[in-house]
Formats: C-alpha cells, sequence, structure tokens
C-alpha cells in the first residue's frame, strides 16, 4: 500500500477464511491515513466567526510522537503560519509566528458572513527571517462566517382572548427563517401593572422560560402585555419583539324569566336574572324565517314584543362580560321558545248526566279545555261561567242544577283572565222526566219442576210502567214465603224459588221506594207433587282383578231397575270426587285416576221429567308395581351380552333403556339387550352400564349391571 498526499485516507477490506472451509469468511473494513514524516499543522475544531467581530483562528504545530504532537523550537526552529483561502489562494492573514508550545492564533479581521474553505501554511524561517524549505500545511477546513446582526422577528397567537382562566401558545415568527440557527436563546417576558417587563418563570421554578414557543395563562379575567427577547449565539445581540396583548374575560351566568304560551296579539315581557356583582352586556335576536334579527340595545335586561300570529317563536339573548372583547366564545347564548296560541279555540268539556228528574238537583262539571295540555309555564290564565235555561249566570266549574220540565240545554262560556270580552261556549243538552209509581203490581210464576225437590221461577212485573221508566228508582222488596219455599237464586224482584215439601203454596210480596209509595200483593195458589224415584246399579271393573291402579281408566257399568211413572230415560252423568267428568246416554262410561287415592265414583241418572237417581262407590287407587328383572350376563365371540328377564305384577313392559359411558362420552341405546364388545374392553373405554326398565303403566326400575 501506499499513500502520495498527507493525510490521505485508504480504506482497505481485509477477509480471511480456512481453506478447507472457505464459504466461512471474516471482514474486517479498515481506514489508513497519511500520517507526513515531518511537523503537522491541524486547526481548532471548531471555528467561531461572525460578521460583527474579528475572526481568529486557533492551532498547533509540532512532530507526531505516538499518540502526541510535540514542538521543540531548540530542535525545530521558528517556524510563521498563515491562513490562505483554497478555493482563490488569497493569502487571508500575516504571517503569525508559532508560540514555543507549539500553537499559534491569526487574526483574519472582520469577515463578511458566508463559508470558505482554508488551510493553514506553516514555515520554518532562518534567523534572519528568510523562508526555509521546511514547510507543512493543514487539512482542508470550512469556515463558516455566521451573521452577527440582532435576530428580528415577530409574535404569532391563534387568538387573543379567551375565558378565563385562559391559556394560549404563544409563536415567535422569524423575520428570516435563515437566522433561527443564530439563536442562542429566545426568552419570554410579561409586563407589570407599572410598565416593567419581567422575566416569566416556569410553574414553581426559578427557571425563565425560554423557546420559540411559550404557552400564557391568565387565571383572572384582565389583560397582560408578553414578548419575547432574542439573543444571537454569535455575536450576543439582543432583539425584543414588539409585545402581544392577551385578554382573558369572565363567562356572565344568568337565566332568561318568561312564559313559554302566551296570548297572541297581546305583548310579552322576557326578564333576565343574572348572577349579582357580575357586569354584563346584552344582544337580543329574534329567530324568524329569514334568520336572526336584532330587536333590543346591547345592555337591555328586558325585553317586550308581541307575537301577531298563532305560532311558535324564538328568542335569542346573548351576555358577555361588559368590556368583553368580540370574541364568539365570550358570549353566553340562551335560547327561549314561546308559542303564541288562541286558547278559546278549544272548548271547554261538560261532565254531568243527561237524563234528569224535574225539580231534583244535579251536579254538573266543565272542564275548560286548552290548545295546551301543560299549565306550566303559560302567561294567561282562563276562566268560565255557566249560563243556565232561565239566563241565570253562575260563575266557576262547578254546577248544581235543579231542572224543569220544559229545561232541555246547559251553557258554558270560556274566557282569558283580564279580556272578558272573547269567549268561547260549549252547550250541553239533557232530557227530563217525571217520576210515576205503578198501580197494577203482579206477581208471575213459571214452574221448572213441580214435584219434590221442586223449583218455581217468579218475577214482580207490572204493565202500567216499565221499572226502566223509573230511572233507578231505588225498590224494596219484602217476601212472606211459607214453610218448606227458599229462594235458590236471583234478585229480590226474580229468581227461583226451591220447595222441599209437597202441598199447595200462595207467595206474597210488599213492594216500596224511597218516596213513601208502598203496594202489597199475594200469588196466585199453586200445587207441589211428591218426588219421584229412579233405581240404579253400578259396577266399576278393572283389567287387573280386584286393583286398580294410576295412571289408568276403567269402565264404569251402569243399570236402570226403576224409573217414575210416565218418564223417560234422559242421560248418565259421571262423578268423581264431586267433579262432572263426562256424561253418556249408553251402559257405561270410562273414568281416569290420575294419581293413586281414594276416589268417590258416582253415577247420576236423569229422567226427562227431570228426577233423577244416584249410586256411588268408594274406589282405593294403587300406585302401578314397578318391573322385576333378572340381569343376565353371557360371553360371546363379540364380547359380553348382557340380556334382562323382567317382569311387571301389571300391565307389561313398554321400553328398556340402557345407559352408559363410553370414551368419557355419555351414551344411551333401547335395545331389549345390550352387548359390551371385547374392543371397549382392550381399550378400557366401557364406563357404568345401568338400564332403566318402563311399564305401561309408567312404572320405572333401574339397575346397576356389572359385565
Amino acid at each position: 500500500m501506499r499513500i502520495d498526499e498527507p493525510w490521505e485516507e485508504l480504506p482497505v477490506t481485509v477477509e480471511s477464511w480456512y481453506e478447507k472451509a472457505p464459504e466461512y469468511k471474516t471482514t474486517e473494513n479498515l481506514t489508513f491515513v497519511g500520517i507526513p514524516l515531518g511537523p503537522i499543522v491541524d486547526l481548532e475544531k471548531s471555528f467561531v466567526s461572525h460578521d460583527k467581530a474579528a475572526t481568529i483562528i486557533h492551532g498547533s504545530l509540532g512532530l507526531v510522537k505516538g499518540q502526541t504532537r510535540v514542538f521543540d523550537p531548540n530542535t525545530m526552529g521558528t517556524w510563521k503560519v498563515v491562513i490562505r483561502n483554497d478555493k482563490t489562494a488569497e493569502v487571508m492573514s500575516a504571517p503569525v509566528t508559532v508560540q514555543p508550545d507549539g500553537s499559534f492564533a491569526v487574526n483574519l479581521g472582520t469577515l463578511a458572513a458566508g463559508t470558505r474553505y482554508i488551510v493553514a501554511e506553516a514555515s520554518m524561517v532562518t534567523a534572519s527571517g528568510a523562508v526555509a524549505t521546511s514547510s507543512a500545511k493543514s487539512k482542508l477546513r470550512a469556515l463558516i462566517t455566521s451573521p452577527g446582526q440582532p435576530i428580528t422577528a415577530s409574535l404569532n397567537v391563534r387568538t387573543t382572548s379567551g375565558r378565563a382562566p385562559f391559556m394560549q401558545t404563544v409563536a415567535v415568527n422569524f423575520t428570516d427563517p435563515k437566522m433561527q440557527p443564530a439563536v442562542r436563546e429566545v426568552a419570554w417576558e410579561r409586563q407589570s401593572e407599572g410598565g416593567v417587563w419581567e422575566p416569566v418563570f416556569r410553574k414553581g421554578t426559578s427557571t425563565q422560560y425560554s423557546g420559540v414557543n411559550f404557552i400564557a395563562q391568565l387565571d383572572e379575567p384582565g389583560k397582560a402585555n408578553f414578548r419575547a427577547v432574542l439573543t444571537n449565539k454569535y455575536s450576543g445581540a439582543v432583539y425584543a419583539t414588539d409585545p402581544v396583548e392577551l385578554e382573558a374575560f369572565g363567562m356572565p351566568e344568568f337565566k332568561v324569566v318568561a312564559p313559554s304560551i302566551v296570548l297572541a296579539k297581546q305583548p310579552v315581557t322576557f326578564v333576565i336574572e343574572e348572577e349579582p356583582g357580575f357586569e354584563a352586556e346584552y344582544t337580543w335576536h329574534l329567530i324568524s324565517s329569514f334568520g336572526a334579527v336584532n330587536i333590543g340595545p346591547t345592555n337591555g335586561k328586558t325585553f317586550t314584543f308581541t307575537p301577531n300570529e298563532v305560532k311558535s317563536y324564538g328568542v335569542e339573548v346573548f351576555g358577555k362580560q361588559k368590556g368583553a372583547p368580540d370574541n364568539p366564545a365570550a358570549n353566553v347564548k340562551k335560547t327561549v321558545a314561546v308559542r303564541a296560541v288562541n286558547p278559546l279555540a278549544s272548548r271547554a268539556t261538560i261532565n254531568g248526566p243527561k237524563l234528569l228528574e224535574t225539580n231534583k238537583p244535579y251536579q254538573f262539571t266543565a272542564k275548560i279545555n286548552d290548545v295546551v295540555s301543560d299549565s306550566k309555564g303559560k302567561g294567561y290564565e282562563l276562566k268560565g261561567y255557566w249560563i243556565l235555561p232561565d239566563g241565570t249566570r253562575v260563575d266557576g266549574t262547578e254546577l248544581t242544577f235543579t231542572p224543569r220540565a220544559n229545561d232541555k240545554v246547559l251553557s258554558f262560556y270560556t274566557y282569558v283572565e283580564g279580556y272578558p270580552e272573547d269567549t268561547s261556549v260549549s252547550t250541553y243538552s239533557f232530557s227530563t222526566w217525571t217520576y210515576t209509581w205503578p198501580s197494577d203490581w203482579a206477581i208471575r210464576l213459571q214452574p221448572l219442576y213441580l214435584d219434590v225437590p221442586a223449583s218455581v221461577k217468579f218475577s214482580v212485573e207490572t204493565n202500567s210502567v216499565r221499572l226502566q221508566d223509573l230511572h233507578g228508582e231505588p225498590l224494596t222488596y219484602t217476601w212472606s214465603l211459607p214453610e218448606g219455599v227458599s229462594q235458590s237464586y236471583g234478585t229480590d224482584s226474580a229468581g227461583t224459588l226451591a220447595i222441599n215439601k209437597f202441598g199447595k203454596y200462595q207467595l206474597a210480596v210488599q213492594i216500596s221506594d224511597t218516596r213513601g209509595n208502598v203496594t202489597n200483593i199475594t200469588s196466585e195458589e199453586f200445587t207441589i207433587l211428591p218426588p219421584a224415584t229412579v233405581e240404579t246399579n253400578v259396577s266399576l271393573l278393572s283389567k287387573y282383578g280386584d286393583k286398580f291402579y294410576s295412571p289408568g281408566a276403567y269402565y264404569l257399568g251402569v243399570k236402570i231397575n226403576k224409573l217414575p211413572r210416565g218418564d223417560s230415560f234422559l242421560r248418565n252423568e259421571a262423578w268423581v270426587n264431586d267433579s262432572k267428568v263426562g256424561e253418556f246416554t249408553g251402559s257405561g262410561h270410562y273414568v281416569a285416576f290420575a294419581e293413586p287415592g281414594a276416589y268417590d265414583v258416582t253415577v247420576r241418572t236423569i229422567t226427562k221429567s227431570g228426577n233423577y237417581g244416584e249410586q256411588s262407590i268408594s274406589q282405593q287407587v294403587q300406585a302401578p308395581p314397578a318391573p322385576v328383572c333378572e340381569i343376565k350376563v353371557s360371553s360371546t365371540t363379540s364380547g359380553s351380552l348382557i340380556t334382562p328377564a323382567c317382569t311387571v305384577e301389571a300391565g307389561y313392559i313398554k321400553s328398556y333403556t340402557w345407559n352408559y359411558v363410553l370414551g368419557g362420552q355419555a351414551q344411551v341405546a333401547t335395545s331389549k339387550s345390550f352387548l359390551v364388545t371385547k374392543k371397549w374392553l382392550s381399550d378400557n373405554a366401557i364406563g357404568t352400564v345401568s338400564l332403566t326398565v318402563e311399564s305401561e303403566l309408567g312404572a320405572k326400575s333401574t339397575h346397576q349391571v356389572t359385565y
């Protein structure tokens, strides 16, 4: 390798591997630098240069010994250094003598802003000042001369006002963005009430707030000025921006008091109720189909207008702190809806009787209806009065009225309080009638059964007056009934009498009303015959012999032995425990028993003349016996065959259900026998096996199987 120029860099890549494994390589990248054999000139690592002061370039000269550079003036002599512009070859300084420690400092004077590429050239001089042949040259370096003038800027904010506590980011806007890298510090200041600019410290510290962005905060309503102070990091020049004024404002708290329902064509007033001690100004807007219209003074706390049409209106009021800026956020908006109505468009509803007895007082009530149902928020009150058929006026909604024979209509007038000249009227029509006591009361009889136990219908009637023509007048019936006669059904005026003795009978009753009218009447005489007889035999048959099981149905047989003379059979009724379970006309009927227990079974035989006879049987019903099984297990070539031999005392076997666990899963089979295969046994896959046997009567028995 060879490097011809001082400080030239030569990159080298070294690869190594084993001869028998060339595919595994190790690579190392190296950089070799050419070090001069003679003295070396080197410049400082960084330069400080701006166009408002002289630029001083520092460096050193010496021989390289190991990791250090050594300058010995006794052996090396005297050396001088100049700075040359590498691009133009211009010498930028007078020669400067290297100090005994090898350092030097070259004053280039005040330079214009810009970038230059420089080298330091060192030459040895003789005692007479002549330049010797020995020389050294530094590496090429860039010298950047920065502008040193004050850095001008302005301040930007999104908005200059807001609700307290108000926080706003203030940003520095550089006049020349290229000057931003020259900034050493942006410090923020706030103007005091005395006009003095004071530092803004970070909250809870003594450190001044700095940076191109600053969050200003006003905790209370008021104004404050802020500015930024920019320092040039090269020259130290300071520039203070024009201040920005921020304002924090308070928000008023108020409500608008006004009725929500008002009269059309009558003035309505809105009033503001505000918090005490807070000065605010208000602007009113009337919302219409054409938008919002300014309708009030800026500081008005009341507003009155007249809704000329029957419709809904919207009123907006904007309130803000007095003196607050024209910022929409400073406004508190309240919207009030008001509905203008004509309440007389809805007439009153009158409640009361429609049919009135003359010369008797009645109560009537008028319900005043409005076009709006809710009374809350109304700015008016409806009232009313009655006009009677004779022209009399009665104020209020309640009325006690005594009609005369020719009266037919009541009238109720509704008006708005304060405006009695405008009314709406509702009328109520009614009919009248006059009370007349009947003079031809009579007892009407209709026999149902004339033999004991007999049944006779009765009713108290009049032909001259319909009872409905008495219009609900309470009537009292006082009966005088003979011995053996009682009422089994109905009311005092109509019903059914039960008679348990044969013989001749006559009924008597007294009819009276609440007005003092009384009438006594008697019925015609009638005869009740002796009781008729019906004789039967009843049997209950079981296919299980003398035993009865539940659930099950059994044949109930009946044989008629005797009927009353002149009478004939109509039907049989089957009763179980006093509950009717069926009717039949044949010789028998099936009855069912759902649960075990004691049962009373009755057959009632009824004739066409209404005679009947009863026969009862008491029967004990048992729970069905469970199946009894003998489990047999036999070995086959396929496995173990399980065969049950089951019997049941009553009925027959209905089903076999095998429940077993195979491979950890529950399984069900319904065959009569069950095979446990050899594979199940060898794989140990079969678990428990049980058999449930059920009879036709629902009795079950469960058996665990060992295989």
